[in-house]
């Protein structure tokens, strides 16, 4: 017969047993829970990564190609406003001819004038500075009232007139970019003034003169206006107007008007032998300007432009996926430049203007593999030229998400491992 008391101890130390054995697995069950969080956290982020990559790589176009417009460096600057010889005090010169005021180097970008001078008779200058209006009707640059005022070498772009020589004499703008304006160069009651080596082009008008007398318009391009290159408008006189470049105004199949005179004894030759150069110059005779003026170019020239753009070749590229980004830049250049169109893979993109600038095309978005990048750019006059880029992007593992899932499989194993030792230990 089986003692009672042992029977007891059984009961006490099977119950004992029971109780350790539920704290134990208790304890198991809390380190398993333990572990699931600490894989979750470590996973989660790595999950995470691999979507936002996924959704990357299925959902990104290709980037616009972006089109910059630079021609040296420049430090950002507020607008200028100056009202008198007083207010050039804080740039350097003393304001005499041999030592003009200088104001250069400035990249000055307004939703109102960029630069705006007026009732000064010191002479300045300036220079080398690149002028955007982002406000609508606005002048880049004024000049009102003046006298003695240099401008060269600056950009004037998007404004409502890029330049504006208002009352004044003796003023001179010099070798300067002015592009996507409506009017380009507007004077009106401007005398003696002179206006050499300027480009203008996209603008609704490149140069319109009024009441404007005895200035020299000599050695500029027109272009690619959208209404006239030069207008000689009313009560204009005695302006002479030579060795010019005026060609495809308007443009978009329209009758060019690359020159119209409604003034008095305005000459557009040297009275010598040079006069202008004309694309609908027929090669023989005068060439006529249009306009109430009847001005004749006794010795034109035909413009002509049989010269294909300048387009280099970068280098090839190839880059892993998750790298920073690069871009593709193209030096292109032409003196008649017009549109230029970027083909991936044989597809085109949308028809562009070309400024004649630089093309840079970000990369940003391409999928894994080989792609052609093709650029074909073009001159008003219809020369061509192409080149081509090829672009690797190149992963890892796994199309660009093998690498997240090592790591996530590499943690995950290390958590399975501590997992089983734990286990292990829990039922010694």
């Amino acid at each position: 017969m089986i003692d009672l008391y042992v029977l007891f101890q059984i009961s006490i130390n099977a119950d004992d047993a029971i109780q350790t054995a539920a704290a134990e697995g208790c304890r198991i069950r809390h380190n398993y829970l333990f572990l699931f969080w600490v894989a979750l956290l470590l996973v989660a982020p790595l999950c995470s990564t691999i979507v936002a990559q996924s959704e990357s790589l299925m959902m990104n176009g290709l980037e616009e190609p972006g089109l910059s417009f630079q021609t040296g460096p420049y430090i950002r600057h507020d607008p200028i406003y100056i009202s008198d010889n007083d207010g050039f005090v804080s740039w350097p010169g003393t304001g005499s001819k041999q030592d003009p005021y200088v104001i250069e180097g400035l990249n000055i970008t307004s939703s109102g004038q960029c630069i705006y001078v007026s009732d000064t008779t010191a002479h300045f200058l300036i220079r080398e500075c690149m002028l955007r209006c982002t406000g609508i009707g606005w002048s880049v640059l004024t000049l009102h009232n003046v006298s003695n005022g240099v401008v060269r070498s600056c950009a004037f772009l998007y404004g409502g007139h890029g330049v504006d020589i208002l009352s004044s004499v003796n003023c001179t703008v010099d070798n300067c970019i002015i592009m996507r304006n409506g009017y380009g160069i507007w004077m009106s009651e401007a005398d003696n003034c002179t206006l050499t080596g300027n480009t203008a082009y996209l603008n609704f008008e490149g140069l319109e003169m009024v009441n404007t007398t005895d200035t020299l318009v000599m050695n500029n391009t027109c272009f690619r206006n959208a209404v006239t290159g030069i207008r000689v408008s009313y009560d204009c006189r005695r302006n002479t107007l030579f060795m010019n470049s005026l060609g495809w105004n308007p443009y978009e199949g329209r009758p060019f008007v690359n020159a119209m005179d409604e003034g008095l004894l305005n000459l557009w030759d040297d009275n010598v032998s040079r006069g202008n150069f004309w694309n609908d110059y027929t090669g023989t005779g005068t060439y006529s300007v249009r306009g109430t003026a009847a001005s004749n170019d006794r010795f034109p020239s035909i413009l002509i432009d049989n010269v294909a753009p300048q387009l280099d070749h970068p280098d090839d590229i190839r880059f892993e996926l998750g790298d920073e980004v690069p871009s593709v830049t193209w030096h292109a250049r032409d003196r008649f430049p017009d549109r230029y169109v970027l083909l991936w893979d044989g597809e085109p993109m949308p028809l562009e203007l070309w400024s004649g600038d630089d093309i840079t095309v970000s990369l940003a978005a391409l999928f894994v593999g080989t792609h052609n990048c093709t650029l074909f750019v073009s001159d008003i006059a219809g020369n061509a030229a192409v080149d081509t880029v090829m672009v690797a992007v190149t992963v890892s593992i796994l199309g660009g998400i093998g690498t997240y899932l090592v790591v996530a499989a590499s943690a995950l194993s290390v958590v399975l491992v501590i997992a089983g030792i734990l286990v292990v230990k829990a039922m010694r």
